[in-house]
């Protein structure tokens, strides 16, 4: 537990919101 984990949930944070808002579907997401 530390920051690669923190900083991956960032990450994943990031990428659902970009992908949110290049698609415009805020429910979509991958897993």
């Amino acid at each position: 537990m530390g920051e690669l984990e923190y900083l991956r949930d960032r990450s994943l944070l990031i990428i659902d919101f970009i992908l949110n808002k290049n698609v415009g579907n805020p429910k979509l997401r991958p897993v």
